[in-house]
């Protein structure tokens, strides 16, 4: 893979550089604020897009590179440093995981979705969507697309270093692989991006213990009514109800060395699995409890605080009905697989999960996948 850049210091450059000699005094100060890394400063210069100082679609940009400055990311050394875990000596495998944990590590705040959202704005603007952050298309998108589309499309901007990568018609969506991610996190609460990247790779062989308990006893509350030996083939002990916080079921299951809680949710007469916010705890009056609360009891006097999503929700049901968030979920599973198109990438993914790639996805296949099965 040979590395080029195409005049990317032009690109890279996420505010306007408009002339100064034409800018209105605004201007300069919002580009002096991003300069100085003065970003919510900038936030308050652009609360207003239609006040005239800029046009609607560079106001949007601007404001979405301060969002991404508030939550202290960079796209050039993103960009160095995907190229660089890309162009590691080691298997490709291990390329595409230290790609895709990279990836995680950087887009998992709420200034990140923020700033995406400004730069979909602008996308919308100038009558384009995500679909169009592509390496066949980018070439042929105006300026203010073409950075926003690096900006919201990590896998793009890998691309455009790659002079090999193919010409490819379809796109990732950063706000779909967020989706995936708290997919994962909702299922095991402060999990590290290293084991988020193998677990959405559906390889669990370096993962921290805990992290495959906790997915291993997922795996055992889906199968706890139907196939009940799912949970003795873990070593794990058998669900246990133990209360109830509002519409929702908590069970604890134990192995030697750990134990947790789950909650359930009702759903079509069977329990499905609810996400979990991270690092929160409530008791059945929903205040609020500590972690060491939760970790020295494990009796549901203190529980992690459910999201509003379940895991089939949050991504299972999205992964059957929304191709785009299928392509986005497998091309990132796939990341640096240059000799699959974007079609066969989803293909691959399928069979690994399902073992089909005319499946459907379910709760227990999708666990399955995660706990490298």
């Amino acid at each position: 893979m040979k590395r080029i850049f195409i005049l990317m210091s032009a690109m890279l450059l996420l505010f306007s550089g408009c002339e100064k000699e034409t800018a209105e005094g605004k201007r300069y100060e919002v580009e002096r604020l991003l300069d100085d890394g003065k970003f919510s400063e900038a936030l308050d210069e652009l609360k207003d897009c239609g006040d005239g100082s800029f046009s609607d679609d560079e106001c949007h940009l601007n404001r979405g590179v301060a969002y991404f400055g508030l939550a202290d990311y960079d796209l050039i050394y993103m960009g160095e440093d995907l190229y660089d875990a890309y162009s590691d000596d080691a298997n490709e495998s291990v390329q595409s995981r230290n790609v895709m944990s990279i990836i995680i590590d950087r887009f998992k705040n709420e200034e990140i979705e923020q700033g995406i959202a400004e730069f979909k704005t602008v996308l919308t603007l100038n009558n384009h969507t995500s679909l169009d952050c592509n390496q066949h298309q980018f070439k042929n998108l105006s300026i203010y697309p073409q950075q926003s589309c690096l900006a919201i499309n990590p896998i793009l901007l890998l691309e455009m270093l790659d002079s090999e990568s193919s010409d490819d018609l379809k796109s990732v969506d950063l706000e779909d692989i967020i989706a995936m991610e708290r997919t994962v996190r909702g299922v095991i609460p402060n999990i590290s991006s290293d084991d988020m990247a193998s677990i959405l790779s559906g390889d669990t062989s370096s993962v921290e213990p805990r992290s495959q308990f906790e997915l291993d006893v997922t795996e055992c509350i889906i199968n706890k009514d139907t196939a009940p030996e799912v949970c003795s083939e873990s070593q794990l002990s058998i669900p246990q109800y133990i209360s109830d916080y509002n519409e929702y079921k908590i069970w604890r299951v134990s192995n030697s060395n750990f134990t947790t809680l789950k909650l359930t949710i009702d759903s079509e007469g069977r329990d499905a699995i609810a996400l979990v916010k991270e690092d929160s705890y409530i008791n059945s009056n929903g205040a609020s409890c500590s972690s060491s609360d939760y970790h020295s009891s494990y009796d549901g006097s203190c529980f992690p605080e459910p999201t509003n999503d379940t895991l089939a929700s949050k991504s299972v049901d999205k992964l059957n009905s929304d191709e785009e968030f299928l392509n986005s979920v497998a091309m990132m599973v796939n990341v640096g697989d240059d000799e699959k198109s974007s079609d066969e990438q989803v293909e691959s993914f399928k069979t690994d999960v399902c073992g089909s790639s005319d499946c459907n996805f379910t709760e227990s296949n999708l666990v399955n996948y995660f706990r490298g099965n």
